[in-house]
């Protein structure tokens, strides 16, 4: 309206950083949005898309859809590739891309199975940022796009955080929008990719 313009219309896509896709697709409709994006199962970059049954659920709840979602939970569960011929193909066009990738997994029957060595040296482990300390000395870490969510004292105990846990001459990898420029740690630091954003740890 400031700029003069009419008949602009305004779309939202959101991601599921902090679980928050859904309810941000909401307020983005409360809040004048034209049409909302979603995925099938929340699939996407990033840690997710808002994921398209939660937001039809809740939609249809808040009475700002009437639909017949009688068939909704099906139609979910036949999107998760459960043909084998179809998880080939989709493999298989993943290796297209991303030939390197190929060497880590196979396919059998239903299933997309990673390399026995690759899963021996993987530990799942719930780690909070705020509130936990450094556990492990790592060569490589990357914490991309949470720092932007941040306030100054939040991200400032998370560089801290991050550094403790770095090995010297570790490798750092943050968000298109993060940086280490600014932080308390950033003397330490050497830029070896800028568009990948990626940084060494020198003392």
């Amino acid at each position: 309206r400031e700029l003069g313009a009419t008949g602009v219309k305004v779309d939202w896509h959101g991601h599921q950083d902090r679980g928050f896709g859904v309810q941000n697709s909401l307020w983005a409709l409360e809040s004048g949005a034209h049409r909302v994006h979603a995925c099938a199962i929340g699939i996407g970059e990033r840690v997710g898309n808002t994921p398209m049954d939660q937001l039809l659920v809740n939609l249809q709840l808040l009475g700002w859809i009437d639909r017949d979602l009688t068939k909704l939970q099906a139609r979910v569960t036949r999107g998760q590739l459960r043909d084998p011929a179809k998880i080939h193909e989709v493999l298989g066009r993943l290796k297209e891309r991303y030939p390197r990738v190929a060497r880590y997994y196979t396919v059998a029957y239903e299933h997309a199975i990673l390399n026995s060595a690759l899963r021996a040296n993987v530990v799942f482990a719930q780690h909070n940022l705020a509130t936990d300390a450094s556990f492990n000395e790592f060569h490589l870490i990357l914490c991309r796009n949470v720092m932007i969510y941040f306030n100054n004292e939040l991200q400032a105990h998370v560089f801290k955080l991050l550094h403790e846990s770095l090995a010297t001459f570790g490798v750092i990898g943050l968000g298109a929008k993060e940086t280490m420029k600014f932080s308390p740690q950033e003397y330490a630091y050497e830029q070896i990719d800028k568009t990948a954003r990626l940084y060494r740890r020198t003392r």
